[in-house]
């Protein structure tokens, strides 16, 4: 038995289906927000193959979204380790009500993050 040559690049591959089978990829694709029934079909296929999540435009925008605030919140928490490491005083003149603030826009966010991973998942799942 040889091994199949891996070819690179994209290229054309062609199913034959029932007309009521591509209704149905054509349905699917709209309603997880996929432009093209060629683009559900594609992630359908690489996630079978590869376990790669996909991602709709949606999703990709809301991550790279949810990549922002977290950033964002980085960047205050270091501003907040900052001050209190030039001076031990400036602890007293940071206002408590922040961590809790902070601890539940991470909590929103890692929950999002969740959703999106978790639909992601069960996107091929039968409906």
């Amino acid at each position: 038995d040889q091994e199949p040559i891996k070819k690179k690049g994209s290229q054309n591959f062609t199913l034959r289906l029932d007309g009521e089978e591509i209704y149905e990829i054509e349905q699917r694709a709209k309603s997880e927000g996929f432009s093209f029934r060629t683009a559900w079909a594609t992630a359908v296929i690489r996630q079978a193959l590869k376990a790669v999540p996909a991602l709709t435009k949606a999703d990709s925008i809301a991550l790279r979204e949810s990549n922002r605030e977290l950033a964002a919140i980085g960047r205050n928490l270091n501003q907040i380790a900052r001050a209190v490491n030039i001076e031990l005083e400036n602890i007293r003149s940071i206002d408590a009500r922040i961590f809790p603030e902070l601890k539940n826009i991470i909590n929103d966010h890692t929950d999002a993050v969740a959703s999106y991973v978790a639909a992601s998942a069960n996107r091929w799942s039968i409906k």
